[in-house]
């Protein structure tokens, strides 16, 4: 009995506590949350924002700062704890540059260049609106944020670059070279690019120089590689080809090799210098090869002309005029084409470019052979440029780190290909390679379509934030039901062990009542026994004072009396004990223990029905919460699918103002393309009657040939050769 006493108090010890925590759960967390949860400092929390973003910005996640600046920046409560609101502004002209949404960069830019707190920004923004007004065409406001670069410790080297390319473009070309050498005697990764337009500038300003620039140029190659230097040795070539040194061009082209983005312009070069030199079998041959290796250039018709023109030429009249009629053949067949076009074909056309965005290239000068720079998506705002800018340093901003890259006919093709299996049939690529005839409207739908991008981009940053924010309360919410359910498992086991230790108290209570039975039994068996030996020996005092009344001395008189009083003493003893025989039995340590364990147990079973209760609330609570999170969308997620929807209908409508523009354009291109041809074909038609009248003549006599007829087409301009077009 004493064993299972004792495993009772063991169990009742381990599950009080237990029901009494689960009770006092929320009482404990209410008296903790004051102590824990310190209240929300507004001026650390929007630093810690501002920061991030910042980070955000450094680590190439321009979206991504964006998306929470503009957050910061609704929040009016929470912009206002900003050490300054130009850190903001800042900021969101910084990512606005990054994504591309110039105008927005612009009114950010400006906003804070005129705040008197914006100073420490003021040398990062000019020199990024010094891009931005270059790219645009305003060459007079570049300079002129150019100038204040220079001046107040912005990037010299590419300031001057700019400013040298910006006066270039104006044809001021003394001041031109003084930029150059400017940004060449800096240094950095624009040196060379500097030294290039250097030479060119001095050769655009006196063109009877060329040898002196032939010599220039030929030492620049000497120390450059790639897409770079190959535009430097066709530069070159082109400018030996104008002052008649055809050898020289012949041999600069051949260091430019075939898989390179301006082998085109090189070969086409090369043919000319041939024909020049009047190598003419080689000549044709690299005419023809032109056009076999490039047949979307405008200038292919040109070269097939020029290939049966120097056949003709070399006495090669019958291959002449094969080479005419087979020309005359291919074009007006391709013209037919071209002018059977559809309309529905012009337009799918466009809406697979915007599609693809690659409408870009469309409008690039001379898209042939490239002659564009373009200089980093970060240019002017390089990761150390951003962080000295933050640091409020007194040191000038490091140089740029990026270097122009010369856009070839490689990045033109690739630009193109994006279309992929967009590209609408029966339609005619050689459009898309034309010179740009109208570029109107195209940099304001450009922009607008960008910034309707990035407006989806943020809604659906936006969107997946809130999906991921009710994927995480999902997977919180099955992690606590599965606790739940453990938590049940757990008192389904306490509820045994309650039963068994109950059905245990319920035998040892039964055993203490038959004990405390039989001990009353035996105490009330006494207490009579007591009762009538003491009524026996009050008859005996009695009978015996009776028969000694006469005879009795004072001592037995005495003694008789004391009996007397001793029986009466036991009556009253049995009396007493018999009154207080159930509560002294209750006061025994054994019965005392016994209430105190059933009024433990009673308590125990409070706290497990309230515990069990308040389980099976909260998990009905729960599982009310995740059936209405998997059955149906928040509210938060609706807002957000909302303003996706309106961000993608605004770029629709973006997307079908440019394809209106690019439209246009491709039809300006196609009749271009057609009246070309019409052109080219009536060339070749001459070409083909001189090249069968040379043919009789020279079935009628054994020698000579008469003088060839002017060749179709002007050679290659040299005074043009690498003259650059705004960055991109």
């Amino acid at each position: 009995m004493i064993n299972r006493w004792f495993a009772f108090f063991a169990v009742l010890l381990a599950a009080a506590p237990l029901a009494a925590q689960v009770t006092s759960a929320s009482q404990d967390t209410a008296r903790r949350s004051p102590a824990t949860v310190p209240a929300l400092n507004a001026s650390r929390a929007a630093d810690a924002e501002v920061r991030v973003a910042l980070y955000e910005l450094v680590a190439n996640r321009p979206l991504a700062s964006l998306s929470r600046l503009e957050r910061l920046q609704a929040s009016p409560a929470t912009a206002s704890a900003l050490r300054s609101h130009d850190d903001l502004s800042f900021l969101l002209a910084e990512a606005y540059y990054r994504v591309g949404m110039a105008a927005s960069f612009r009114t950010r830019a400006l906003e804070v260049i005129g705040s008197p707190a914006g100073a420490r920004y003021a040398s990062v923004l000019r020199g990024q609106l010094m891009l931005d007004a270059y790219r645009n065409g305003d060459y007079a406001k570049a300079l002129e944020y150019a100038g204040v670069a220079n001046r107040v410790g912005g990037d010299s080297a590419l300031a001057s670059l700019v400013s040298g390319l910006a006066r270039y473009q104006t044809k001021a070309y003394p001041t031109a070279r003084e930029s150059f050498a400017m940004a060449k005697r800096i240094g950095g990764s624009y040196a060379s690019y500097a030294q290039y337009m250097d030479v060119l500038a001095g050769f655009a300003a006196d063109t009877t120089q060329a040898t002196q620039t032939l010599d220039a140029l030929r030492a620049i190659a000497g120390t450059t590689s790639g897409p770079f230097g190959d535009q430097v040795r066709l530069t070159a070539a082109q400018v030996a080809y104008g002052a008649g040194q055809y050898d020289a061009a012949i041999a600069l082209t051949d260091q430019i090799a075939p898989s390179s983005g301006f082998a085109a312009d090189a070969l086409f070069t090369r043919a000319w210098a041939l024909y020049r030199a009047k190598r003419l079998d080689a000549a044709a041959g690299a005419f023809a090869d032109f056009a076999t290796r490039f047949p979307n250039l405008e200038r292919r018709d040109e070269a097939r002309l020029l290939a049966g023109q120097a056949l003709l030429e070399s006495g090669r009249s019958a291959d002449a005029a094969q080479s005419f009629r087979t020309t005359v053949d291919a074009m007006a067949s391709e013209m037919a084409v071209a002018r059977d076009q559809s309309a529905a074909a012009m337009t799918d056309a466009a809406k697979a470019l915007v599609s693809a965005r690659a409408v870009g290239v469309l409008f690039i000068t001379n898209p042939a052979t490239g002659k564009t720079i373009s200089l980093p998506e970060n240019a002017g705002a390089e990761y150390s440029v951003l962080l000295r800018a933050w640091s409020d340093s007194d040191a000038a901003l490091p140089p740029g780190s990026g270097e122009p890259h010369i856009v070839s006919l490689s990045d033109v093709d690739a630009q193109l290909g994006a279309m992929g299996p967009n590209a609408p049939t029966g339609f005619s690529r050689r459009v898309l390679y034309a010179s740009a005839s109208n570029a109107a409207g195209y940099m304001d739908r450009s922009e607008a379509i960008l910034s309707a991008d990035v407006r989806v981009g943020l809604a659906q940053l936006a969107l997946q934030s809130q999906l991921d924010d009710n994927a995480r309360r999902i997977s919180q919410l099955q992690r606590l039901q599965a606790l739940f359910g453990s938590d049940s498992v757990e008192l389904a086991v306490l509820q045994t062990r309650l039963t068994t230790t109950s059905d245990s108290l319920a035998k040892i209570g039964a055993a203490l009542d038959a004990a405390r039975t039989r001990v009353q039994d035996l105490v009330r068996q006494s207490v009579s026994d007591t009762r009538q030996l003491a009524t026996e020996n009050q008859a005996q005092i009695d009978a015996a004072r009776k028969s000694a009344a006469a005879t009795a001395a004072g001592l037995e008189s005495n003694l008789l009396a004391q009996e007397a009083q001793t029986a009466s003493l036991y009556r009253e003893l049995a009396d007493i004990v018999e009154g207080a025989l159930s509560s002294v039995v209750a006061r025994m340590p054994v019965y005392h223990l016994r209430d105190s364990v059933n009024a433990h147990m009673a308590r125990v079973r409070q706290l497990y029905g309230e515990t069990r209760g308040i389980l099976a609330s909260s998990s009905q609570s729960v599982g009310s919460e995740l059936a209405a999170l998997q059955a149906s969308e928040t509210e938060g997620v609706r807002g957000a699918k909302g303003a996706l929807a309106a961000a993608e209908a605004q770029r629709t409508v973006a997307e079908a103002q440019l394809v209106s523009i690019i439209d246009a354009e491709l039809r300006s291109r196609a009749m271009r393309l057609v009246s070309l041809l019409q052109r080219d074909t009536e060339a070749g038609e001459f070409g083909a009657a001189s090249a069968s009248f040379f043919r009789a003549v020279d079935a009628n006599r054994s020698g000579g040939t008469a003088p060839p007829s002017p060749p179709p087409s002007n050679p290659p301009a040299a005074s043009s050769a690498g003259k650059p077009t705004p960055p991109r």
